[in-house]
């Protein structure tokens, strides 16, 4: 899979793209989905179709043909695309003689909003798909059991610590595991959660309702035993040794958990959560007290294995650009807001995938015909899974969006389908699907995947659960864009 393109420009290239006529800029935009469609293809060879520019110290820089007459300059190096100049068959001479490609690369900056929609938000025009690979057993109940090796890590990590913490009485221990999306925090829980019976230590577990039940489907015994709350565990009447928490509704919450091991309630305590995902701001100085206090200890997740690599990069770009929106208009407040927790974004987006293959597709005119081929399109596929629903359909307001009967039919066809409304996404966290179908109006798209700020902390806090179905789907994510 190629590595994302970054996109800068230089300042005389964003000069002449704001002067130039609307004609000459879709034929630019045109141009450059081109190139990207040949990198994606042959990222290794596809440079040799643009003709170096000569009289130029550089042999890196090139052109490509715009129109007949227009020509744009460029260079392309680690994975970073710099826009020169571009304009008629004059320019390559003029910029040949100003012999500045050395500084305008130093001083570039990030390319103007209308270049980058083909880039960062590709999703919108490009569909990516690669042959099935079959990924350890992630067609069997049995897969939520497995565990990448960064997970099996600190699973054992924390496994040894908590046998030693069993046996000393005069410390506490409080570990955190924070992750992105699909990085088996709930997966490590339940590797903790079976060991520790093994070895004879009583562990009580909080999880929500949805993940109890996903958990019982997935091959796991019934845990309502073995299940408390933070209320519960407060008394830990039955005298548990260790709690295991998976995601926490806040930093409050958080917090009480810790006391529960500095009181030594418990003799260890776990919690799993995703700091974006928190219904509070977690920021980077609240990591960071954490990160002082020698009794606990901060496991940090970062590969994805739960989703497969293209379905994690398309749900990647549109959790980068909810991370970079905020609520306020003010830059003041702008700034407050995206600075305090720039370490937390990037630990929490900054993913690396490891489960090859996977698809991603956008609908711009969804019809029934269209919603029929997605549908043929599974049963054509791996197996579907049967102990749980493996097909999400997530739909953005009853009011906004109208889901017709025929369409409603088609998902019947796949049994056990769960659909919800996106103000319901709250009852999938922790859960996975192998697919997921978002019906979303055309603006709303548009707001979630190119970003946006001033909205407000109440629409700010809507549009963040968008995170949510889109890192549930583990092989394919299938955008269908319903006109309102």
């Amino acid at each position: 899979m190629p590595e994302e393109i970054t996109v800068n420009a230089s300042a005389a290239f964003s000069g002449t793209f704001k002067r130039a006529p609307s004609l000459l800029r879709s034929q630019l935009r045109g141009a450059l989905k081109d190139f990207y469609i040949n990198y994606t293809n042959s990222p290794n060879t596809f440079i040799k179709k643009y003709r170096p520019v000569k009289g130029l110290p550089s042999k890196e820089v090139r052109e490509i043909r715009l129109t007949y007459g227009n020509r744009l300059l460029i260079i392309f190096k680690n994975s970073t695309l710099t826009l020169l100049d571009f304009g008629d068959h004059d320019i390559v001479s003029d910029y040949a003689s100003k012999n500045k490609v050395k500084a305008d690369i130093i001083n570039a900056r990030c390319a103007p909003d209308e270049i980058l929609d083909w880039t960062q938000r590709q999703y919108l025009t490009f569909n990516e798909e690669e042959e099935w690979k079959i990924f350890a057993n992630e067609a069997d109940p049995s897969w939520l059991s497995f565990l990448d090796k960064q997970q099996c890590g600190i699973s054992q990590s924390i496994l040894r610590d908590i046998q030693i913490a069993s046996k000393n009485n005069k410390g506490w221990q409080f570990h955190l595991i924070l992750g992105g999306p699909g990085t088996g925090k709930t997966s490590i829980l339940m590797e903790l959660f079976t060991r520790l019976i093994e070895i004879d230590l009583y562990p009580q577990i909080v999880v929500s309702d949805e993940v109890a039940e996903y958990l019982c489907a997935s091959c796991f015994h019934n845990i309502d035993g073995w299940r408390t709350s933070l209320l519960q565990a407060n008394q830990n009447q039955q005298n548990a040794d260790i709690l295991l928490v998976d995601d926490p509704l806040n930093k409050i919450e958080i917090d009480k958990y810790k006391y529960l091991a500095q009181d030594k309630i418990y003799k260890s305590v776990v919690v799993v959560f995703d700091p974006l995902q928190l219904i509070d701001k977690f920021t980077d100085d609240i990591y960071k007290k954490y990160e002082k206090l020698s009794s606990v200890k901060i496991h940090m997740l970062n590969t994805c294995y739960r989703q497969k690599e293209v379905v994690g990069r398309a749900a990647k770009r549109t959790l980068d650009a909810i991370a970079e929106s905020n609520a306020f208009l003010i830059d003041d407040r702008v700034n407050e807001f995206s600075d305090s927790r720039k370490l937390i974004t990037k630990l929490s987006n900054n993913l690396k995938f490891t489960n090859p293959s996977g698809r991603s597709r956008v609908h711009l005119n969804t019809t029934l015909e269209v919603i029929t081929q997605e549908i043929e399109r599974l049963f054509r596929g791996p197996r579907l899974w049967t102990h749980w629903p493996p097909l999400l359909v997530v739909i953005e307001d009853e009011k906004k969006i109208v889901i017709p009967r025929a369409w409603r039919e088609q998902f019947a066809r796949i049994q056990y389908t769960k659909l919800i409304y996106m103000s319901e996404s709250k009852k999938i966290k922790g859960v996975e699907f192998q697919h997921a179908y978002v019906f979303i109006s055309r603006s709303m798209f548009e707001i979630i995947t190119k970003g946006f700020k001033g909205s407000g902390q109440s629409k700010y806090e809507q549009r963040k659960l968008y995170r949510i179905p889109i890192t549930r789907a583990k092989d394919s994510i299938v955008w269908f864009i319903v006109d309102n």
